[in-house]
């Protein structure tokens, strides 16, 4: 069964996370990226990122990083998950079917 900690938010080296290939293969660069930057640059990443803590993949959040990282921020605020492996293939499936729809 998959946990979150506590919800905690702590702030991970953005080098330290990696991004989840099976989302990045799915989703294409959504039209309103300049917008998504543009936001992320003024506030800064505010929701946290969803990750993996066995591997350091990203659940949720691939697009955050990938702008965090361009933007050159150093670190990034994450909330770790415990997922097995049957769990992640779980969620990426649902998320495959979601976006075929």
């Amino acid at each position: 069964m998959s946990t979150l900690n506590n919800n905690q938010v702590v702030a991970v080296n953005t080098n330290d996370l990696v991004l989840n290939q099976t989302i990045v293969d799915i989703y294409s660069t959504p039209e309103n990226f300049a917008d998504i930057k543009s936001n992320i640059l003024q506030f800064g990443v505010i929701q946290p990122i969803l990750v993996n803590r066995s591997n350091l993949v990203v659940v949720s959040g691939n697009l955050r990083l990938k702008i965090a990282r361009e933007l050159g921020y150093k670190a990034v605020p994450v909330i770790f998950c415990d997922l097995t492996e049957d769990e992640l293939n779980s969620y990426l499936k649902q998320v495959q079917k979601a976006r075929a729809c």
